[in-house]
């Protein structure tokens, strides 16, 4: 992080990634030299772990959960918010919406986590979300087909591309944050971020679906 916004953080008395993700866009607009361009920074480097700013944790054991997300993502992060060259089948997933008051179908979405943490998704996807959005992401087999709730905290454009029919393919950012998880779901995610680290600490492996 450049100086400026490491320097307000200071000013603001936080040390720890559990403490800046409780803090608030306003929280950090008040700080004396913290503009538009020391927030971006700030987002992106909590986006390349799985967190955004404004969240709620509970508890200890949520504060650990963060720092220790901190430390497992450090070797993912490389290129574009942890994503390499080959697609990984490990982190091609489903976000499925429930129909509005009950009607229609659910839609579903393929999506590629970009990162995983016990709070939270980073995810890739072509379709426009709207923050606020309840949703549920549905991992593959290979991480337990596990299904967690959650809620839209941002959406971010980041690139587009033109299909050989000549349409315009717009590909976004959007953080995901888990809500309620159960002990048993919070146990299931931990097998999976466990299941994603030890390929992350062996890169030569192919993976499989």
């Amino acid at each position: 992080m450049s100086a400026r916004p490491a320097f307000a953080l200071k000013r603001l008395k936080v040390a720890y990634v559990y403490e800046l993700v409780q803090k608030s866009q306003f929280d950090l607009f008040r700080l004396p030299n913290f503009g538009q361009k020391s927030l971006r920074e700030v987002e992106a480097k909590l986006a390349a772990l799985g967190l955004t700013l404004g969240m709620t944790l509970d508890d200890d054991s949520y504060k650990a959960a963060v720092v220790a997300t901190v430390a497992a993502n450090i070797q993912a992060t490389k290129g574009w918010c942890g994503m390499s060259n080959r697609p990984d089948p490990r982190r091609i997933a489903r976000l499925t919406f429930p129909p509005p008051l009950h009607e229609g179908a659910f839609a579903h979405h393929p999506v590629y986590v970009l990162n995983l943490s016990p709070l939270g998704a980073c995810i890739r996807h072509q379709a426009l979300l709207h923050d606020g959005v309840v949703c549920y992401l549905d991992l593959p087999p290979a991480l337990g087909a596990l299904r967690l709730t959650g809620q839209v905290v941002w959406t971010r454009l980041r690139g587009t591309e033109q299909t050989l029919a000549g349409e315009q393919r717009f590909h976004y950012e959007s953080g995901i944050e888990f809500t309620g998880p159960t002990p048993e779901q919070q146990a299931a995610l931990a097998a999976a971020l466990a299941t994603l680290q030890a390929a992350q600490d062996a890169p030569d492996r192919e993976p499989s679906a």
